[in-house]
C-alpha cells in the first residue's frame, strides 16, 4: 500500500470570540496525523505509534477567499505542516472550499477545523528505505520566502506589464 494522504475541513462555531476586528479573521486549527501502516499484516491494524501535529494559523477571510491569494496562502500553512507540494492541490482546494462558506458569515472571528492524515505503508516487503526516504522528503519540504533586489522586482512589473498589454 502506497503512502496515501487525506484532508477534511470545516468551520467551528465562534464561542466567545472577539468580534471588534475591523476585518473577518478566520482562526485555523491544523491537526495532522502521520500513521505508520503495516500491510502484512491481517486486516487493518497499525503498526507503530501515531504522530499528531498541530498548529494555529490566523489568515484575513479575504485572504482565503480569492482564488489570487487562497492559493498561497494555504499552501504556506501545509508546507509548514510538512505536506509533500504533489498533495498539497487537492487539499488547498477543499480548505478553500470550506473557507468560501464563511463568506456569508456575519462574525468577525471564524474558526476553521483542518484534519490532515497521512497513512504511511511500513509493509517490510516496500523495505525501510522507502520509509527512510518519506520521512527525510517529509521532514526537508518547506516553502520559504526570499527576499529579492528591488531591481529583479522591477523587471518582474515590467514583463507582467508587457504580457498584459499583449493579451
Amino acid at each position: 500500500m502506497p503512502t496515501t494522504y487525506q484532508c477534511e475541513a470545516w468551520l467551528g462555531e465562534a464561542e466567545d470570540m472577539d468580534d471588534s476586528l475591523a476585518e473577518a479573521v478566520l482562526f485555523i486549527h491544523i491537526y495532522s496525523h502521520i500513521i505508520p501502516f503495516d500491510s502484512t499484516e491481517e486486516g487493518t491494524s497499525s503498526a507503530g505509534v501515531t504522530i499528531t501535529i498541530s498548529k494555529e494559523f490566523q489568515a484575513k477571510r479575504e485572504y482565503l477567499i480569492h482564488d489570487a491569494t487562497s492559493w498561497s496562502t494555504i499552501m504556506n500553512m501545509l508546507s509548514e505542516m510538512n505536506m509533500p507540494l504533489y498533495v498539497q492541490p487537492i487539499m488547498i482546494m477543499k480548505i478553500a472550499e470550506c473557507a468560501q462558506e464563511s463568506r456569508n458569515l456575519e462574525q468577525k472571528v471564524i474558526p476553521m477545523f483542518v484534519h490532515l492524515k497521512t497513512i504511511q505503508s511500513t509493509n517490510s516487503s516496500t523495505g525501510s528505505n522507502e520509509a527512510d526516504a518519506f520521512m527525510e522528503s517529509f521532514n526537508s519540504q518547506r516553502l520559504r520566502f526570499v527576499g529579492a533586489s528591488r531591481s529583479a522586482i522591477e523587471a518582474l512589473e515590467k514583463n507582467v506589464l508587457l504580457l498584459l498589454q499583449l493579451a
